[in-house]
């Protein structure tokens, strides 16, 4: 597999061999790996892939029909698979949370967010299979919150260097499973693998306040900060074709459904990892 080098950080995107080709999705955000055989893979090629994805922030693997269980297994060598509360689980395999959207209806979640921000310990990888993938509509969007963050000013940056932000459960189907406290998340993150510093925010309506800010200069604050994030020239708009596997880092990372019609029933399958207290 050839090197790639992002625009702004060469080394951020230089990664070892691995199996088949590497194409880069857009100036920023995204990689296409095919020829490969994500079950296939040894430890060292899926520390590869982990760190490609955290320096990518999101990677799509063509061509890689999974079944339940073998999505889970794959998801485990990734880390440890969290069960998200409140949301609705595959009847045969309970790591998997459904995505269904049938012919002519609009994907659900079609707002920026990063997954299960709610936690204490957010999660690491999402992974997401196309199992039935309609021929147009229901395309998902990524944003670079690494980018986002090296776009904004120094004084900005030095303002929002060690602030934090309540998260709340917004959309959550069902809240009361949640068992944990309201979590304070930093607004500046970062990752563990790369090192690199990411704006880590969810949808407005799930992070709630900036902590110590009165309210109306906070909501002002996140709204620039939301905006900002979801800029085009940071986003990656995928679309699905058939047996795509597409993962993506939330600690680098927000994702959001295009809200469109899709024009045949839509199913994909997701898993999510563990990942740890987010970090200045």
């Amino acid at each position: 597999m050839k090197s790639l080098s992002a625009s702004r950080d060469a080394s951020a995107w230089e990664i070892p061999m691995l199996p088949g080709a590497a194409e880069r999705l857009s100036a920023e955000t995204g990689v296409r790996l095919s020829g490969m055989d994500l079950l296939d893979l040894d430890d060292t090629q899926y520390r590869q892939l982990a760190m490609l994805i955290s320096s990518a922030c999101v990677v799509v693997i063509s061509d890689n029909p999974l079944t339940p269980p073998q999505q889970v297994e794959f998801a485990r060598r990734l880390g440890d698979i969290l069960i998200v509360p409140g949301v609705k689980r595959h009847v045969e395999q309970p790591e998997l949370f459904v995505v269904e959207n049938p012919a002519g209806s609009s994907a659900g979640a079609d707002f920026f967010h990063s997954d299960a921000s709610f936690l204490p310990r957010p999660p690491s990888y999402s992974i997401l299979a196309g199992m039935e993938v309609p021929a147009f509509g229901g395309n998902t969007m990524f944003s670079n919150q690494y980018a986002a963050w090296a776009t904004l000013s120094p004084a900005l940056q030095d303002y929002l260097r060690d602030a934090t932000a309540r998260h709340g459960s917004a959309r959550l189907t069902d809240p009361s499973q949640l068992t944990e406290g309201v979590p304070h998340h930093p607004l500046r993150r970062v990752h563990p693998l790369t090192k690199r510093t990411a704006l880590y925010l969810t949808s407005l309506d799930r992070v709630q306040n900036i902590d110590g800010v009165p309210a109306q200069e906070s909501a002002a604050i996140l709204k620039f900060l939301y905006d900002h994030s979801c800029r085009p020239e940071n986003v990656y708009r995928h679309r699905w074709m058939q047996d795509d596997v597409v993962i993506w880092d939330n600690r680098c990372t927000m994702h959001s459904a295009v809200g469109d019609a899709v024009s045949s029933d839509r199913v994909l399958h997701r898993v999510v990892c563990a990942g740890e207290v987010p970090a200045h």
